[in-house]
């Protein structure tokens, strides 16, 4: 089961790889003035579907996979007003497809 389980994870690996998505913490409302009387929380969205609810921090890791494109999104939302932001503008980011790095060190031996 062990050697099932590796072999997955080796495979997959490849393919999903973590990274993180962040952004700059909102500290002022739209007029200019500091929040300082509520809490700050963000909505994160890939691909029109939420990933990311209520987030106190301003970083999200993702699973993406190579070759795709992906639009984020977020937005804020205060916790006591309950007031959402206006949308980000989206963010389009695409994890190129890559290719394999060119053999080195070729030789020729008797």
């Amino acid at each position: 089961m062990r050697k099932l389980i590796l072999a997955t994870i080796l495979l997959l690996a490849p393919l999903m790889i973590g990274w993180t998505i962040s952004w700059d913490k909102v500290t002022t409302y739209t007029d200019g003035s500091t929040i300082t009387d509520d809490n700050v929380v963000y909505d994160i969205f890939q691909n029109g579907t939420q990933i990311g609810n209520g987030l106190a921090d301003n970083s999200l890791l993702l699973s993406v996979q190579r070759g795709n494109t992906y639009t984020y999104i977020a937005r804020t939302r205060t916790v006591r007003q309950g007031t959402v932001s206006d949308n980000s503008a989206p963010f389009v980011w695409t994890w190129a497809t890559g290719k394999a790095g060119a053999p080195g060190q070729l030789r020729v031996a008797p």
